[in-house]
């Protein structure tokens, strides 16, 4: 998946992936937030991104949040073996479960650069 339809009001565009940081569950909603933080409005559900967009860019962190690898700024671990994700654009800090935790820091490894 490269492209799919994306509004913001009354703005509609197709949308391309790359150009997206994170998608989110919002109030039941899906939106997808873009590197210069506008939030858009999304035709898909969040497992019908997950399955569609590319694994090696993209990566289904918890239940709400889908993370494109170039917002990631740092991982903040913490005590109980969770990581929260801090991210280079403006949006809540996304935590990560300790089960998924492992798998997300050998992705990151695995797939940069």
């Amino acid at each position: 998946l490269d492209q799919f339809f994306a509004s913001k009001k009354e703005i509609s565009r197709t949308g391309q992936a790359k150009d997206f940081a994170i998608f989110f569950i919002d109030e039941g909603l899906v939106k997808g937030k873009t590197f210069d933080s506008k939030t858009y409005f999304i035709d898909k559900n969040i497992q019908e991104l997950e399955n569609k967009l590319d694994p090696n860019t993209f990566f289904r962190t918890n239940r709400q949040h889908l993370i494109n690898r170039n917002a990631v700024k740092h991982l903040e671990p913490d005590s109980f073996g969770k990581t929260g994700l801090a991210l280079n654009v403006n949006h809540e800090n996304v935590v990560i479960s300790k089960l998924k935790s492992k798998q997300f820091k050998e992705w990151l490894v695995q797939f940069s650069g």
